[in-house]
């Protein structure tokens, strides 16, 4: 099918057959940590990967809710990625979480706690944020 065909989604924006490609990258990804996991030590999702999950998981969280004054930041590249989208608030950050990409999309999908990265700032917030994946 090609990437731009129209398909049903369960967010609001990008309803195309692509974008169901690009979640089930980051799907399939977090299913293998979590065979992994199953029965020994899990490897890390790949960098590239666990970077656009991250990215991806932010585009949809905007899509479906308010978004938090939060900044993910990955440590081994340090990149940024904002939770409150920044065409749309110029409010700084209330909390900064910083792990490897890898970790961060494994918070997110509620497979490591926020424990075993590093947040700044308020934690509350944070928890806020991830409740409803919890």
């Amino acid at each position: 099918t090609d990437p731009s065909t129209p398909a049903w989604v369960w967010w609001r924006d990008d309803r195309t057959a692509g974008a169901i490609a690009r979640h089930q990258v980051q799907e399939a990804a977090v299913h293998r940590w979590d065979a992994q996991a199953a029965v020994g030590d899990p490897e890390p999702l790949a960098q590239p990967v666990a970077a656009d999950g991250v990215e991806e998981f932010i585009w949809i969280a905007r899509q479906l809710r308010d978004p938090a004054p939060i900044t993910l930041v990955a440590t081994h590249t340090g990149r940024s990625f904002p939770v409150t989208d920044p065409a749309v608030s110029d409010a700084p950050s209330v909390v900064t979480v910083s792990a490897t990409a890898s970790d961060l999309v494994l918070l997110l999908y509620g497979r490591v706690a926020a424990a075993g990265v590093q947040v700044a700032g308020d934690r509350a917030v944070l928890d806020a944020f991830l409740a409803p994946i919890q």
